[in-house]
């Protein structure tokens, strides 16, 4: 990202990683991709659900919630940022619509936060946790 992006890209943020993320997610087979997805009583940013058409056999499924700060951020903006993206995903996972589309599809959270263009926090959360 850091590599592609220009400086009035920081003035976007977190909808710039956000569309990078897409532009590669998206452009798989094994997945039906959902931006910005209500789930749990909030929206979940990307939503990779397991193309049952292509591929039924897909067991995984996943969910990613994206935070972004500013490169003058401190550390503990990072982390108070990550606990808050692990409760969403936590929220979203626990939405009964997931079971109920796809009963055999065991879904996975993935928290990214960003500090400016570097990725300071990646996290996988279970619906388990």
């Amino acid at each position: 990202v850091e590599r592609q992006a220009g400086i009035r890209d920081h003035l976007a943020g977190e909808k710039m990683i956000q569309g990078f993320l897409t532009a590669y997610l998206a452009a798989t087979s094994y997945f039906l991709f959902h931006s910005e997805r209500e789930l749990g009583g909030g929206y979940a940013d990307i939503w990779l659900e397991p193309n049952a058409a292509g591929h039924p056999e897909a067991p995984h499924g996943y969910l990613l919630e994206l935070k972004w700060l500013k490169p003058s951020a401190s550390d503990a903006q990072v982390a108070v940022l990550a606990q808050e993206a692990a409760a969403q995903l936590r929220r979203y996972l626990g939405d009964d619509s997931l079971r109920q589309r796809r009963p055999h599809v065991r879904y996975m959270g993935l928290a990214l936060v960003y500090h400016g263009w570097q990725l300071a926090h990646a996290e996988a959360v279970d619906n388990d946790q």
